[in-house]
């Protein structure tokens, strides 16, 4: 343009004008990275709230088991892993009412992904008249999970224990359980079984590690204990993610584009690559907590669900 034209502040003016083409910023990655403050679950009390995750699917073993079923409960870090055939509702139903309930008790709220078993009424209906909260974390965003870190750690000793024979993992489920459930957890700094049970039950770690002294952990100190030590633990992480990242944060009003997840078409001769990386701008309607937002089209105000920051990125006006 300088060429045939010249203003002021021209550099500076070209910049922002051309920042602002709708399609330049649906096309263009975010390089900064989209991350919110965190945001931890901090129940209050055993079984006031369980995260629900799958593992697989997974080399066949026997009995035609393909997926694992984890189920971890938030305060005490009680891990429960079960292996079934199918990924359905109705499986993972028969495990909560008819093995999870029975053998470990009865939970308030619960907690999963988006997965089509997790949004099927047949999982949602018996929960719900047993008045059991369901909930469900924000779309394409996995470290909103807790379970997710369960799943890395048996997915970890899964590969010490079957690296030779794959379909062997499901004879060490009840090795990797009794593993996770009779160490302290580094978080509540507790044994899960003993939070759960207040008891403690006999196992082969004893030989190797020293326990702490068998207090009674059914009294509200002890429990006030590991909700001190939960805590503690999320205000941690919270200052190193200051620390580390410079977290984005959006007000009511802000518009915003949206992440797009394309999947490639053969038969229509498209591929992924070649999609719009973001779609809107849509609109913050409600700011559900710290790094999760409620999204509405600008003109028809329709809801179009709520959405983690790793999701969103700002729209230049």
């Amino acid at each position: 343009m300088r060429t045939f034209s010249i203003f002021p502040r021209m550099e500076k003016r070209i910049k922002q004008f051309t920042s602002r083409c709708l399609l330049c910023q649906c096309a263009k990655p975010f390089y900064h990275i989209p991350k919110g403050p965190l945001s931890a679950l901090l129940p209050t009390s055993p079984l006031e709230l369980i995260s629900v995750d799958f593992i697989g699917p997974l080399p066949v073993g026997r009995a035609g088991v393909q997926y694992i079923f984890t189920v971890l409960d938030v305060f005490s870090k009680y891990t429960r892993l079960y292996a079934i055939k199918k990924a359905t509702s109705l499986t993972v139903i028969n495990k909560l009412l008819h093995s999870y309930i029975p053998e470990v008790g009865s939970f308030r709220a619960i907690i999963s992904d988006n997965g089509p078993a997790f949004r099927s009424e047949k999982y949602t209906r018996p929960l719900e008249k047993l008045h059991i909260t369901v909930l469900h974390s924000s779309p394409y965003n996995p470290a909103s999970q807790v379970v997710e870190r369960v799943n890395q750690e048996v997915g970890k000793i899964c590969r010490l224990l079957c690296h030779q024979n794959h379909t062997k993992w499901p004879l060490y489920l009840p090795f990797i359980e009794d593993c996770l459930n009779h160490s302290a957890h580094c978080t509540t700094e507790k044994i899960p079984h003993e939070i759960i049970y207040k008891t403690r039950k006999p196992n082969f770690l004893s030989k190797y590690i020293s326990f702490p002294s068998n207090e009674p952990l059914n009294s509200e100190t002890q429990l006030q204990i590991v909700r001190n030590n939960l805590e503690t633990k999320a205000q941690k992480r919270l200052q190193k993610q200051l620390k580390k990242y410079n977290p984005i944060t959006y007000k009511i009003d802000d518009l915003v584009l949206l992440k797009t997840h394309p999947i490639s078409n053969k038969f229509e001769k498209q591929i992924s690559k070649f999609f719009l990386l973001y779609n809107g701008p849509y609109k913050i309607n409600n700011i559900i907590n710290r790094n999760a937002y409620q999204l509405i089209h600008p003109t028809s105000n329709n809801i179009l669900g709520t959405y983690n920051t790793s999701q969103l990125k700002p729209f230049l006006i």
